[in-house]
């Protein structure tokens, strides 16, 4: 996936708009059902050279956008879980009863 910002004059952006573009790629990857991917995966469907993927993904989880988990796979870092939606009341967090297949309400505290 390529995500580049417009350009009406036919121009190269500059240098810091193409690294914001690199680092939508980056995150883009983790836009679907898989919310973890290989760094190895992740340099191969990115649109750049190899050691500028790996630096860009290293820059990443500095920074704590992203996160290897304990198989080494890249997931979403802290930063980004604390910007993800929250749900909104008790009844977005439904969910069934392993044992007795019943509703049940998980109860969040505020920290």
């Amino acid at each position: 996936m390529t995500i580049k910002a417009p350009k009406s004059d036919g121009s190269q952006p500059d240098p810091a708009i193409r690294a914001v573009e690199r680092v939508a790629q980056v995150l883009a990857l983790f836009d679907g059902p898989s919310r973890s991917i290989t760094p190895r995966a992740a340099v191969e469907q990115l649109d750049l050279r190899r050691s500028t993927a790996y630096r860009y993904l290293r820059a990443l989880e500095q920074a704590g956008l992203l996160h290897r988990d304990r198989n080494g796979q890249l997931i979403p870092g802290p930063v980004l879980r604390r910007l993800a939606p929250r749900p909104t009341s008790t009844h977005d967090l439904v969910g069934r009863h392993p044992k007795r297949g019943l509703d049940a309400r998980v109860q969040t505290f505020s920290t």
